[in-house]
């Protein structure tokens, strides 16, 4: 059975969903908050005048939480997992708290 083929796109995807899934969850229950969150990474390869490049979307969706509360477990989860630390500075990425998913 041959595998099915990865591309770099999506390495970046799993890395960043799970390992920001899981801050995010350890953020919650330092809050004394269920973990009860979805986390949907879209990686776009796009061509411009200097070569490739990934653009990166990161959208979290809660189920219990106000807008404000959100926000502050993305902030922490930010400033706490490894992956997001490493991509957040990039201007081609974006973490956004939603109350549905766009893609």
């Amino acid at each position: 059975m041959i595998a099915q083929e990865v591309n770099p796109e999506q390495f970046i995807g799993f890395a960043l969903s799970t390992c920001f899934n899981a801050t995010i969850g350890l953020v919650e229950r330092s809050h004394k908050i269920k973990p009860d969150t979805i986390i949907h990474t879209a990686v776009d390869n796009v061509k411009d005048d200097k070569g490739y490049k990934f653009i990166v979307r990161c959208q979290i969706l809660f189920h219990d939480l106000d807008d404000q509360q959100a926000q502050q477990m993305v902030d922490e989860a930010l400033d706490t997992c490894p992956v997001a630390k490493l991509l957040k500075a990039n201007e081609n990425v974006t973490f956004e708290v939603v109350d549905q998913f766009s893609f």
